[in-house]
């Protein structure tokens, strides 16, 4: 999930106006996030693993905002429960 902060409201301090997106509609995904600095030295990668899967998905955040529409790859392990 995500949400967004408007920092030119309330003079300056900023504002939630969006709150709590899910960024990965219709699946589930760990409760693990990281993010690494893009190629670029300016803009981040947002990163999340899906749940019962071996998907990653990378969203792209730069000064414009976050792009929602993530870079899909599959990769690794399937992260599942044993409970």
């Amino acid at each position: 999930m995500h949400s967004i902060v408007d920092m030119t409201l309330n003079g300056g301090y900023g504002a939630v106006t969006t709150k709590n997106v899910n960024l990965i509609p219709g699946a589930n995904s760990t409760e693990k996030v990281t993010a690494t600095k893009h190629a670029n030295g300016k803009d981040i990668w947002i990163i999340t693993h899906g749940w019962q899967n071996n998907t990653y998905y990378s969203f792209l955040l730069t000064q414009d905002g976050l792009n929602t529409s993530p870079v899909v790859s599959n990769v690794g392990l399937i992260h599942f429960s044993n409970y």
